[in-house]
């Protein structure tokens, strides 16, 4: 046994990869279709048994300066691949608004992600922080709101506890039903 592996053999993608710098390929040409010679059949003859056996490759004329649409044949040198920076945030950035009125903890997050990506893009990132703005002024209204209603909730129900059953006018002059 050996303790290196087989080799992989070479994938089916491996033409389309791009060359290394300095590296040369010879670019196949694509040979313009043959016309069909459609072999005569009798139809009263018997049929003939069939066997499928490959074809023999077509000899290539040569590829020595001729040009292709996709890949001329002295285009040895690619570009560099662009930044993956194509979304700068601003589909995310509209998303926290809308998020940040109707569930403000989700808005927060998109916010944040959207104000990062665009920073990195490094497109403007006020979209995005208006968006954790409106989030933040929603979630602290709703904890002062809901903080407000638990307390009025404990103050009724202390008021009943002492009172008992019973309907009840307040100074305001609003009727309190105790059960």
């Amino acid at each position: 046994m050996s303790d290196q592996s087989t080799p992989r053999p070479p994938s089916a993608w491996a033409r389309f990869t791009r060359p290394a710098p300095g590296e040369s390929r010879e670019i196949p040409l694509a040979a313009p279709p043959r016309p069909r010679q459609e072999a005569r059949v009798d139809p009263f003859a018997p049929a003939a048994e069939q066997t499928w056996a490959p074809a023999a490759p077509e000899p290539r004329p040569d590829a020595a300066g001729f040009d292709s649409y996709f890949a001329p044949a002295d285009d040895d040198e690619w570009d560099a691949p662009r930044p993956r920076h194509d979304d700068p945030g601003h589909g995310l950035a509209v998303a926290s608004i809308v998020f940040a009125v109707f569930f403000a903890p989700l808005g927060l997050v998109l916010g944040l992600v959207s104000a990062r990506r665009s920073a990195r893009a490094g497109h403007s990132r006020r979209l995005a922080l208006i968006g954790v703005a409106i989030a933040a002024v929603v979630m602290v209204a709703s904890i002062v709101y809901g903080v407000s209603a638990l307390d009025h909730l404990a103050r009724l129900s202390a008021t009943c506890a002492q009172l008992g059953p019973g309907e009840y006018a307040d100074p305001a002059g609003r009727t309190v039903t105790c059960d």
